[in-house]
């Protein structure tokens, strides 16, 4: 989501400005969930598919999270 720095709505990640006042809008950082909102097991701990280990976090936001994985 993104919000417009002067009316502080919020718009689709498509949009770029606010059809209000035509402000260029801003990524919402409090409407994205972080990894303690996500209810994960701790990444030590965490297997995906059985196989791999992660380990941290190595980018990501918007399209997905990117984590250093070993097997």
């Amino acid at each position: 989501m993104k919000r417009c720095p002067t009316c502080k709505n919020l718009y689709p990640d498509d949009a770029n400005f606010c059809p209000m006042d035509a402000g260029r809008l801003a990524d919402d950082l409090d409407s994205q969930p972080g990894p303690a909102s996500l209810d994960l097991p701790t990444l030590q701990t965490r297997q995906v598919g059985g196989r791999f280990k992660l380990g941290p976090q190595l980018g990501g936001r918007r399209s997905g999270e990117i984590y250093a994985a070993t097997t």
